[in-house]
């Protein structure tokens, strides 16, 4: 561009500066703000430095930075600046022909795409430029890359990845293009997407390709040679001579690099630019080698400008805005109607926005992407909708108003009519008597006529019998004629025979025969001719007529009886005149003389019949004449006759006349009185059809917004459930609204898009009668993109096999698919592929419509075939799979079709099931009903329709067209039928309607607990469950209900029965600890269907009920601070202390409950003033608390339930570790006292519950094992085979086990199939086909483990199995799996068994109660005790002598087989040194000589002595005798571990329904927004309106959080002194101080962040979704999280809670630090250890501090603690806030207790040398000091004294894991 330098001016050279300024800088940046600070800086440093430059007409720096700056040369022969329109113009005509030779895929220049199509070829013409472009998917970064590299004439090679394609297909693919590129000099564009890279190997070759223009190692052994080969021909081309390896390797890669162009494209990274910098730390060369362009997604203006162009065939003439105005100027209505595409672009953006930032991310919904393709195709469905829509309103408009013309013009003829037809009465008088006087003419000619016609008659007879006379004389002359005549004319013949050259040769005869002579004599004499000589003779036969003179002779007239004489005598009597002589002399004379002959004798025979000739002629001189006389006759009787014929035509005509009047005035009249009728019977019409005109500009002036919504809906709305289609609907429609472009009121989508017929046909091929089904259908037959349809219930799948015949179902997992698709291409036919979620990438072209015309043909690149395409192909994907994670290249590609079932589908399929069951035939009602109304409707408007149409085509007047009256009168006929059948049905359908009312509740109710279902996921992955699981429970409910019952009370029975079936059926599939959970949200369902069915009086009840079962799922601890002292004023301190037992968290909840729930103020408060206490007391201590309530006071309204909800709060908020039983208890009240159960059996589940192509799932934790269930069902009656997964070998076995026993009927069993989750998912789908014999039955069982695949799942019956919980159900299932072999031997191998099973059932047992059984969860299970029983058996065989039957106990290796089990088979699970200990204490007590003895204890306290006998039958049945659940003390637990095992499951049992409840809350704020007003006046109001309910609340919790958090100012500096700045204890307390004042910060952001965006007014991040996820969850962040440690078990607001405190402890500390030494104010006051951050740092900071202090090592130094008792030593610091779990603190010593947590008094940690520690122990338990409750960090071990030590064990301090926390 810059060539040649001396004529480009200042100006232009400045504008090139910039121009490289930017594509340098710019091109690469994401963020429009950093782009315009790169033209702010770009014009700051131009106008800087060159502003004073040049001469004053060279540069115009102004001039030279106007935007845009485009250099190119595609206008001109220099790479120069252009214009953006002339650019544009010539791009479009380029494209033009791109259309046609390369690519048929469109390609709209908006400004955008313009700059980077440049951009491209800037890089196209570098050597060695590539380019990476990131943009979103349908951004059409590949087409324009193949668009500019089709400019550059360069070949444009793509990756066609398909299902197999590897790194091998991608190296093949390499080497194709370096050959191409290196060795044959072609340029070559290769484009490579990231979709197509799959691992990171192909990443890695391509940064390879790109940093070195080769990829060593992709061309080996003979490739290479090849290669070199092909390398040295190239060069020789070149005219260079390169001969050595190396040389023709480098001059490869030169030509690599001037040849080759890649070209990358990918989307942009869901993570922002951290995806990016990842990947350019991975491939550096892809970021550095390649000029990167930010395509990102198409701006508001790229939008506006598509919309611009591509609806500028769209006539806005009619368009008015809202008030009913002109919508501004037409340019203005563009623009507006433009604005609205991109308005609803960007809802859709919002709306997946919001979706993403709900818990879980929006995992509800597949496919939330928002791409340009979705622009794009919601462009062409506007243009079309509108173009069909105007279409149809102005051709039904010109039919109506033709019609009402033709109705017009009808009344004023029949006015004409009427007047007519009494002049049409008086003509018709007059021709009648016209006619009377032509028939009186008509006799009397006809007399006359008769008289002549009988003369005429006699004389023809006359005349025939002189006919027959003359007749017979002729026949007498004619026989003698007949007799000479054929002489005569065989004689003429054989003269006109006579040859040319024989009459020659006589006519040169000088001297004739004598013959000869005599003949021609002879013909002359008769010929009348005188011949005297031969010469004479000669003339005549010279003659030319001579023959012809012959021929024609005339016997009659020339021979006479004279001439005759003469020629017998002169000729005829000669013996020479014959033939045959005179023919020896001439063959011409010969027949010249039978001529003569033959006439001669013909006239003797003339002369012999002349007499009768003459007769003859008499007779018919005569007939002639008589002939003619009755000719005469004949013509005076025609005469007579015409004229008569005349006058009856006249006759006849006046006849007819009179007729044609007389029918005329009965037609005149008929047609008067029915057109009179048709005017009266279509009066209805008319004022329709007036009315619908009168319409006709409304309907066209909301046209455009009609179309606007319908084209959205199309292009966007598919992957939405209803209520979110409405509350898009409402977005576009208010903006809509606020732009002043009208829409219909009351227009319903479904009806707009698909016409009535239409909805009818598709009602009648199976599809669900509701608005979500209707629009999706409309969806599926108004597609451009191909569709994908999401159908977990296969309700779209039937759909379309019923709709379209000859639907061609294939899979992407079927390996001919690409031959059904292949075949459907051609053929123009429609496929399914189902499983979309495994899709083909070389499916992609035909996805993208990526066809080439070739020669006429229409083409496609199907994998590397070319395939023609039909017009009429139609391809459509389906999966199963509601949850499959779809990309957005393929999101983009197709629309996205959600046929997910609806609450409105599912609730009317459950009325219809009911009805169809109890009231069938009101079922069979309301059915036909439905069907007839549909139908009625359908015929009424098509008869209407053509009674328009025939108004419409009728030519002239209607009245003069019998046959369209007819047609009008039987088209009304038949309307005003239909009419009538309508109202009919109408009015039943009400009746109807009632009885269907009666069944809705339980309709809504059922389709309530199936969403409730589907929302359990949200606990476990594993909790699936698909419709068809719940139709079983439905239909089993309908058909439980007697007959036999009343109505209401039959209903009743089917919901409580359906409620019953749901728990139990689904909680068989839960963890026994999610079951209660279950339990209380059917309770919630069932309750509120209750207040459904209740009048509306009951709704404030249910608000006071809804209120309070809210507050129970809330945290039992709202907040920081203490209760306030009015309240606690109100409160005795006695009162308190019995409820809260002196612990601060409880008090801080009783008090916010007190806060928040007035009657349980009023009610405590009323206990307080009563001061009888002993009701109370004994509910806080009895076992049953739930029970034995105190009675609350409650209003009379307050139901049962409201009663049973009030005392759950009472005994979560007092007894926690009761609430399990108490939400039974309520779940019991709520169904009016029924008790549900959880039991499901096998075999109930395998034959009623389940089907052959339903397999069973048997789910069990780690170490568990179910496969036995099914041995133990089939034994004896069922043939099963069993298959162990894992292998390859397994997958075969298991295919063939399968297709055999789906062909007999067998069962199979498939164990541990987690460990084939690809496997699982083929088996998934093949189940989907499997045509199975109806006995086969499937079971998989499994571990419960993340790998399985969901969808099997929620196929799959699945039923979670856990080990059975207490001591007695371990031991009987430990010692059932010994088996009779292992018992063989000496007889006290039974008792070790049974001590093996008692130690197995402790160490599962104490897993329950982890962390106090165990810190950790380990994974024991029954592989443990496998393994140690193999170890016992193994070492008992080695001590036992063969023979004996016994052995002595003392013999017995103890100490190995404790060693064994303490240290490998159980204790190599353990990881803790204080679990350890715990296990030890159990092996080495169970294990030894003395358990043989006599009273050997099991447990102590209570005491628990072992069984006698030798024998596994007695241990097994003393086992039998144990209760079902045991003490804890037979764990080594204290009493109260089962208390805070209770408590804990009762918060897990409240997190959980809280998360369910808002999850169902928010489904029902879904549905109430589904029925909200379709348009706001503001768009403010919109997005509250939409707000969802977790969302409010998330919001006001976090507020909550803001005010507790207002009042801390967070820790203030500490400033180090000199003598303190290098004490490590010092920093400890700096960190401490920073990191909680960042963490302040952090939270107190976090918590604004989440409030904006919950209000809308923040754009949310990924950040901020994982904290709404978070507060909707209740659980606390992570990034908070990962600060300090807190306990698992800490819910959010006691988190905020706690950290509240820690701020202020810190608050505090610091302030005392600020004024003094570190080491002073820690020693001088108690710090509260659990409240620092890191507390194990200022453990080490003090034992350092010491150490310098002492001036010895750390590890000189070990930790003592202790109870200050007196002054602190002064190597000790006081430490606060210590509590002991399962001891307490009595009299200077530690003494067990119930297992509470006690606090300590405040201690101090001493550091002292371990020299000088006193050697008695005694009396010393080593304790362990943990961070918190969770004991997973371990702070220090402490040495504390216990209360007469003894005389207890101290393996009971062990097993009751006796320790302190710190918080």
């Amino acid at each position: 561009a810059a060539r040649p330098l001396e004529t480009l001016s200042g100006t232009g050279l400045v504008r090139l500066w910039a121009h490289e300024g930017l594509r340098l800088f710019q091109d690469r940046l994401v963020e429009q703000g950093e782009k315009r600070w790169t033209d702010d800086k770009i014009n700051e440093v131009a106008r800087r430095r060159f502003m004073g430059s040049g001469s004053a007409g060279d540069l115009d720096v102004g001039q030279a930075l106007q935007r845009p700056i485009l250099f190119s040369n595609w206008l001109t022969r220099e790479y120069t600046a252009v214009g953006r329109e002339e650019l544009r113009e010539h791009t479009r005509a380029r494209l033009r022909v791109f259309y046609e030779e390369e690519l048929d895929v469109p390609l709209v220049l908006f400004d955008d795409a313009l700059d980077h199509a440049l951009r491209l070829d800037r890089v196209f013409r570098q050597p060695q430029g590539h380019a990476l472009l990131i943009g979103v998917s349908g951004g059409g970064k590949t087409t324009l890359a193949r668009f500019v590299a089709w400019v550059n004439g360069l070949s444009v090679v793509q990756v066609k990845a398909h299902g197999g394609y590897g790194a091998a297909d991608f190296d093949d693919d390499l080497r194709t293009v370096l050959r191409r590129s290196g060795c044959r000099g072609e340029k070559v564009c290769f484009i490579v997407d990231e979709s197509n890279v799959l691992d990171s190997a192909l990443v890695e070759r391509m940064n390879t390709l790109l940093a070195n223009a080769e990829v060593p190692g992709l061309f080996e052994g003979d490739e290479h040679a090849a290669l070199m080969t092909a390398c040295r021909e190239g060069a020789s081309r070149d005219g260079l001579m390169l001969d050595s390896g190396e040389e023709l390797h480098k001059w490869f890669t030169q030509q690599v690099a001037r040849n080759l162009h890649v070209v990358f494209t990918m989307n942009p990274p869901a993570d922002g630019s951290g995806g990016l910098a990842a990947r350019a730390a991975t491939s550096p060369a892809l970021f550095n080698r390649c000029v990167l362009d930010w395509f990102g997604d198409w701006s508001d203006q790229a939008l506006f400008q598509v919309a611009r162009e591509l609806t500028a065939s769209v006539d806005l003439t009619q368009l008015e805005s809202v008030a009913g105005e002109q919508a501004g100027d037409y340019e203005e209505r563009r623009d507006a109607v433009a604005h609205a595409l991109v308005a609803a672009h960007q809802a859709v953006r919002g709306l997946n926005s919001q979706l993403l930032r709900r818990p879980g991310g929006g995992g509800k919904f597949v496919g939330l992407y928002c791409t340009p393709r979705h622009f794009l195709d919601q462009l062409q469905h506007f243009v079309r909708l509108h173009g069909e829509r105007r279409d149809a309103l102005e051709d039904e408009q010109r039919h109506v108003n033709v019609g009402l013309e033709r109705l017009q013009s009808t009344v004023a003829q029949v006015e004409e009519l009427r007047v007519a037809l009494a002049a049409t009465g008086a003509e018709l008088a007059f021709k009648d008597r016209q006619a009377t006087d032509k028939l009186q003419q008509i006799v009397r000619d006809q007399q006359e006529a008769e008289q002549q016609q009988a003369a005429s008659k006699a004389l023809q007879e006359e005349v025939a019998a002189a006919r027959v006379a003359i007749a017979e004389r002729q026949r007498v002359v004619g026989l003698d004629l007949a007799r000479a005549e054929p002489a005569v004319e065989e004689a003429q013949r054989a003269v006109s025979n006579i040859k040319k050259q024989h009459l020659s040769e006589v006519r040169a005869m000088a001297n004739p025969p004598s013959g000869v002579k005599l003949a021609l004599e002879a013909v002359c004499a008769l010929l009348g001719h005188r011949a005297a000589d031969w010469k004479a003779l000669q003339a005549v036969v010279r003659r030319d007529d001579f023959i012809a003179s012959i021929v024609g002779f005339d016997t009659d007239r020339h021979v006479t009886k004279a001439l005759r004489a003469h020629m017998r005598r002169t000729f005829l009597d000669r013996p020479e005149f014959t033939f045959d002589a005179v023919s020896r002399a001439s063959k011409a004379c010969g027949p010249l003389v039978t001529w003569v002959v033959a006439q001669v004798e013909f006239s003797d025979i003339l002369e012999r019949v002349a007499p009768l000739r003459a007769e003859v002629a008499q007779l018919e001189a005569d007939a002639h004449e008589s002939e003619e006389r009755a000719s005469a006759l004949a013509a005076t009787v025609l005469r007579l006759e015409a004229a008569l014929a005349a006058y009856k035509a006249e006759y006849a005509l006046l006849i007819a006349e009179t007729e044609r009047l007389r029918n005329e005035v009965g037609r005149v009249e008929g047609k008067v009185a029915r057109s009179q009728r048709l005017l009266a019977s279509l009066g209805g019409e008319r004022g329709r059809w007036d009315a619908g005109r009168a319409a006709f500009g409304a309907q066209m002036a909301t046209l455009v917004g009609d179309a606007l919504l319908g084209a959205a809906l199309l292009a966007y709305a598919g992957p939405y459930d209803q209520p979110r289609r409405a509350a898009l609907v409402r977005r576009w429609g208010g903006h809509l609204s606020r732009a002043g472009i009208a829409v219909r009121a009351g227009l319903r989508l479904s009806e707009f898009l698909a016409p009535a017929e239409d909805r009818l046909a598709w009602l009648a091929c199976g599809l669900p009668d509701d608005d979500l089904a209707a629009e999706n259908a409309a969806m599926l037959a108004r597609f451009n993109r191909y569709p994908l349809v999401v159908d977990p219930a296969g309700t779209a799948t039937r759909f379309l096999q019923a709709q379209q015949q000859g639907l061609v179902v294939t899979s992407f997992l079927d390996a001919a698919f690409l031959k059904h698709v292949e075949a459907a291409l051609r053929f123009g036919t429609a496929v399914l592929v189902t499983d979309a979620e495994h899709l083909d990438p070389v499916l992609n072209p035909v996805l993208n419509r990526e066809v080439r015309r070739a020669g006429g043909r229409v083409l496609v690149r199907l994998g590397s075939t070319d395939v023609d395409v039909s017009p009429a192909f139609r391809l459509i994907l389906a999966t199963r799979d509601s949850g499959a994670p779809l990309a957005a290249d393929l999101v983009s590609r197709v629309t996205l079709v959600n046929f997910t079932v609806t609450r409105a589908s599912l609730q009317a399929q459950c009325l219809a099931h009911a009805m169809r069951h109890a009231r069938p035939d009101v079922d069979e009602r309301r059915r036909g009903l439905l069907r007839l109304q549909g139908e009625l409707r359908l015929r009424l408007r098509a008869l209407e329709s053509q009674l328009l149409h025939a108004l419409a085509a009728t030519q002239g007047s209607i009245l003069d067209d019998d046959a369209v009256v007819a047609t009008l009168e039987t088209l009304k006929a038949d309307a005003a039928e239909i009419e009538r059948q309508a109202a009919d049905a109408d009015a039943v359908m009400r009746d109807v309607d009632a009885v269907a009312a009666a069944f809705t509740p339980l309709a809504r109710a059922s389709a309530a607990v199936y969403f409730a279902l589907d929302r359990l996921p949200a606990l476990h992955a594993f909790y699936q469950f698909s419709l068809p699981f719940f139709e079983r429970i439905f239909h089993a409910a309908v058909a439980s209900a007697p007959a036999e019952l009343p109505e209401p009370q039959r209903l009743a029975a089917m919901r409580s029965e359906m409620f019953r079936l749901a728990y139990a059926r689904a909680a068989s599939s839960l963890h026994h600890e999610r079951q209660p959970a279950l339990l209380l949200l059917l309770a919630q369902i069932k309750l509120r269907a209750d207040e459904d069915d209740d009048e509306a009086g009951s709704q404030s009840v249910w608000a006071r009920f809804n209120a309070d079962l809210d507050f129970v799922l809330r945290d039992s601890v709202a907040g920081g601070g203490d209760a306030p002292s009015a309240m606690r004023a109100e409160l005795p301190e006695d009162l308190e202390l019995l409820l809260t037992m002196g612990d601060a968290d409880s008090r801080r909840a009783l008090y916010a409950h007190m806060r928040a729930l007035g009657w349980l103020r009023a009610w405590l408060q009323a206990v307080g003033d009563s001061g009888d206490y002993d009701d109370l007391a004994y509910f806080m201590s009895s076992a049953d608390a739930e029970r034995c309530v105190p009675p609350l006071a409650v209003s009379q309204s307050d139901s049962d339930v409201g009663l049973a909800l009030r005392e759950l709060i009472v005994v979560r908020l007092l007894r926690p570790d009761r609430l399990l039983s108490a939400a039974v208890r309520f779940g019991s009240a709520a169904f009016d006292g029924a008790l549900f159960s959880a039991e499901a059996t096998l075999r109930s589940v395998a034959e009623t519950e389940s089907d052959a192509v339903t397999p069973i799932a048997l789910c069990s934790v780690v170490g568990h094992d179910a496969a036995d269930r099914v041995d133990a069902l089939a034994a004896g009656s069922r043939v099963l085979r069993s298959v162990a997964m894992g292998s390859v070998e397994g997958f075969a076995l298991a295919d063939q086990a399968i297709a055999a026993a789906a062909a007999q009927g067998s069962w199979v069993v498939l164990k541990n199939v987690h460990l084939a989750p690809a496997w699982l998912s083929q088996l998934e789908k093949r189940l989907q086909s499997l045509r199975a014999h109806a006995e086969f039955r499937l079971f998989l069982t499994m571990e419960i483990n993340p790998a399985v695949p969901l969808s099997l799942l929620r196929r799959a019956r699945t039923l979670v199995f856990e080990p059975p919980p207490g001591v007695r159900a371990n031991l009987l299932d430990s010692l059932g799996s010994v088996s009779s072999s292992r018992q063989e031997g000496p007889a006290e191998r039974a008792r070790l068994h049974f001590l093996l099973a008692w130690l197995h059932a402790v160490v599962i047992e104490r897993l329950r109660y982890a962390p106090l059984g165990w810190t950790t969860k380990y994974e024991f299970g029954d592989a443990d005790f496998s393994c140690a029983l193999a170890t016992v058996d193994s070492w008992v065989d080695r001590a036992h002598v063969a023979g004996r039957a016994n052995i002595d106990p003392a013999r017995i290796p103890w100490a190995a087989i404790r060693t064994l089990l303490s240290d490998s088979v159980y204790g190599g699970r353990v990881d803790s040194d204080f679990d350890h200990q715990v296990l030890s204490s159990f092996v080495q007590r169970l294990f030894s000589a003395d358990a043989y003895g006599a009273e050997f204890l099991l447990v102590e306290e209570p005491r628990l002595e072992a069984p006698e006998g030798t024998r596994a039958e007695d241990f097994i049945a003393w086992c039998q005798a144990l209760p079902e659940s045991e003490p804890p003390a037979w764990l080594g637990l204290p009493p109260n571990a089962e208390t805070l095992l209770l408590v804990h499951k009762g918060e897990r049992l409240v997190a959980d329904t809280r998360k369910l409840r808002a999850l169902i809350d928010d489904d029902e704020d879904e549905e109430v927004e589904d029925v909200a007003p379709a348009g706001h006046a503001d768009e403010a109001a919109v997005d509250r309106a939409e707000v969802p309910a977790f969302m409010r609340q998330v919001e006001a919790l976090a507020a909550g959080f803001d005010a507790t958090l207002a009042p801390l100012h967070g820790p203030r500096a500490i400033l180090a002194g000199e003598e303190t700045e290098m004490t490590p204890l010092f920093r400890v307390m700096q960190r401490e101080n920073s990191v909680a004042h960042a963490l302040l910060t952090k939270v107190r952001g976090d918590l604004s962040q989440l409030r904006g965006a919950c209000r809308g007014e923040l754009k949310q991040t990924n950040h901020i979704r994982e904290l709404l996820s978070d507060f909707s969850a209740g659980v606390v962040p992570r990034s908070w999280l990962a600060t300090y440690a807190v306990p698992r078990a800490y819910s959010l607001s006691r988190w905020m809670a706690d950290f509240a405190d820690r701020v202020c402890v810190g608050q505090r500390l610091a302030e005392r630090i600020a004024v003094g030494s570190v080491v002073d104010v820690v020693r001088a006051r108690s710090v509260w250890l659990g409240g620092l951050l890191y507390p194990e740092a200022f453990v080490t900071a003090t034992r350092q501090a010491v150490a310098k202090r002492l001036g010895c090592s750390l590890e000189e130094l070990v930790i003592r603690l202790s109870v200050i008792d007196g002054a602190v030593a002064e190597e000790a610091f006081a430490v606060c806030g210590l509590k002991v779990e399962g001891a307490v603190w009595i009299d200077g010593a530690l003494e067990l207790n119930d297992g509470r947590h006690e606090p300590l008094p405040d201690c101090c940690i001493e550091w002292v040398r371990s020299e000088d520690v006193e050697g008695d122990d005694s009396g010393l338990v080593t304790v362990p000091v943990y961070l918190n409750t969770d004991r997973r960090d371990l702070l220090f071990e402490a040495r504390l004294p216990f209360v007469d030590a003894t005389a207890f064990s101290s393996s009971a301090v062990v097993q009751r894991a006796v320790a302190i926390v710190a918080a």
